[in-house]
């Protein structure tokens, strides 16, 4: 019992909290179930809709399936939809199948850009869908991409720059996604960015 011994009690109690969540979730209708998931997909300040959607309940039964899920303490019992704690949200995405959460996310996004969502909010989802050789998911990240870095976040930019690579561009495109790549990463304090300029003039 000492104060080193701090970090593994508190990750002790992590554990034991998401084992008793997850069988209290297990309990609940596979309504409540289905929205819970989606609103985990979704993140926090997800519409009402957009998660109805992507649970495939009408709004009527999504909103019955908010009020179960606000009485057991899962959801916030207002909109926008949100988890009453990050560790709820949490055990609720783990408890999805690797092919569950690609599926989730690559409608989650079709459901975004349906909406007119900003990119950014779209590409979000985009980076936790595999790989398709779209060029329309190439676009749509470089311009989350440049939004990115318009606002400051060079990090991001990188990552939804990254992610275009993986896709990948058609060829044509990808020395001006190298090229993008290149100057992103100074910004966010990578050292190899040089690599990506040369990668550029070579493809070019």
């Amino acid at each position: 019992p000492t104060a080193a011994n701090v970090p593994r009690l508190r990750e002790l109690e992590a554990r034991a909290g998401s084992r008793a969540l997850s069988l209290r979730l297990a309990r609940l209708p596979p309504e409540e179930t289905r929205l819970a998931q989606a609103v985990a997909i979704l993140g926090d300040d997800a519409e009402l809709g957009q998660a109805a959607a992507l649970a495939e309940l009408d709004e009527r039964g999504a909103s019955e399936a908010i009020r179960g899920l606000a009485r057991l303490d899962v959801l916030r019992p207002q909109f926008p939809l949100g988890f009453v704690h990050p560790l709820i949200r949490a055990t609720v995405y783990e408890e999805l199948t690797q092919l569950e959460r690609d599926s989730g996310h690559a409608r989650a996004a079709r459901l975004l850009i349906e909406s007119g969502a900003r990119p950014e909010q779209v590409a979000a989802h985009l980076l936790h869908v595999p790989p398709a050789a779209d060029s329309g998911v190439v676009a749509l990240l470089r311009e989350a991409a440049r939004r990115a870095r318009s606002r400051g976040a060079p990090d991001s930019a990188v990552a939804y720059l990254r992610r275009a690579l993986a896709e990948p561009p058609l060829p044509a495109d990808q020395p001006a996604l190298l090229l993008e790549l290149g100057m992103a990463k100074p910004s966010a304090g990578l050292a190899d960015w040089p690599e990506h300029l040369q990668q550029a003039v070579d493809t070019a």
